[in-house]
């Protein structure tokens, strides 16, 4: 009896080992299966490297050919209705990353960054205007930010087989976590309940880039143009300064903490490798907060993606000196007027 028993372990060995060695041949295997010959020969492109190194995906592939951006793409950039629908990033994407294995929408906000100002920087240089508030006056600066000088944010964590990250907790406890994706994003949004406020912003905020992208069109004459650009940089400068809750609620302490804690439940999937939703998001809601504000920063700290932040020089007329902001990637990037 002891040698079947032993028998049927060695055997069971076996096909975990076999099994195992398959797996990690199929994710060589598409990291090295895409043939650059299928790319027509008139299209050019460049490889970029994700920051992610492709080690939040379970194909692992961190390298992606991307096509430069070219005149028919502008038809697509110029287009009121997808600025509207907020897709112009995502049908952009669609069209330029020629490895279709790679889904846009399941790449993580890093990677479609690095990508979407890869494309802005090589299609219409790397000056990039900005308008940042100044600490000190409050008042609005102008000025240009140099894309060739971004640089990737240093990433040293390898995801597993499925592109899952753990995170140890003091009592013990394995959370599996990742790092959300576009198609992530808007199942969130969409799971929440958002306020009238908050919508409406969001409304003319849209407005104002498919007005913005009705113009770039070019045909309406320069004095016109100009003159109503003037008129939405303030509007939209007005817009900006609307504060709302982006949530039902008062805005209160309580609101923020509950905006964490939804956010912790969409990037921890599993806890001890126990990946029962109602289990999960239990987990989460009772973590204590000092666990839980660890391991926020964790997850933070060692986001993969572009280092958007940028100084910007206050002029001597306001006092001289300079601050930091942050860089925002949205449709804007590719609006040249």
């Amino acid at each position: 009896m002891q040698d079947y028993f032993d028998f049927f372990c060695i055997i069971l060995v076996i096909f975990m080992v076999n099994a195992f060695l398959t797996m990690r041949k199929k994710e060589k295997m598409m990291v090295e299966e895409f043939d650059f010959g299928q790319i027509p020969s008139n299209v050019q492109y460049d490889v970029i490297t994700l920051p992610s190194n492709g080690e939040c995906y379970p194909h692992k592939i961190g390298k992606v050919p991307v096509a430069y951006l070219t005149a028919s793409d502008e038809n697509i950039i110029a287009s009121p209705n997808l600025y509207k629908d907020g897709k112009v990033i995502d049908a952009i994407l669609s069209r330029k990353i020629l490895d279709k294995r790679i889904d846009p929408m399941d790449l993580t906000k890093g990677d479609r960054d690095a990508i979407v100002l890869w494309l802005r920087a090589t299609g219409y240089g790397t000056d990039f205007p900005i308008t940042a508030k100044s600490p000190v006056s409050g008042e609005n600066i102008d000025t240009t930010v140099d894309l060739s000088e971004l640089d990737y944010k240093p990433f040293d964590l390898h995801g597993d087989e499925n592109g899952l990250f753990s995170y140890n907790c003091e009592n013990g406890d394995v959370i599996k976590f990742k790092y959300v994706t576009k198609r992530d994003e808007i199942r969130f949004i969409e799971s929440k309940k958002y306020s009238n406020a908050f919508i409406d912003k969001q409304n003319m905020s849209n407005a104002i880039r498919e007005i913005g992208a009705t113009l770039a069109n070019g045909n309406i004459d320069s004095e016109h143009s100009d003159l109503i650009m003037q008129y939405m940089e303030d509007v939209a400068k007005i817009v900006d300064d609307i504060d709302t809750n982006e949530t039902e609620g008062d805005g209160t302490e309580d609101n923020i903490l509950t905006i964490f804690t939804d956010s912790m439940k969409l990037y921890t999937v599993s806890v001890n490798g126990n990946s029962d939703d109602d289990y999960v998001q239990s987990y989460v809601e009772n973590m204590r907060v000092k666990e839980a504000k660890r391991y926020r920063e964790y997850v933070t700290q060692n986001m993969p993606g572009v280092d958007l932040e940028v100084e910007v020089e206050i002029p001597e007329s306001d006092g001289g000196g300079s601050f930091k902001t942050f860089l925002t990637v949205d449709e804007s990037c590719f609006i040249t007027l």
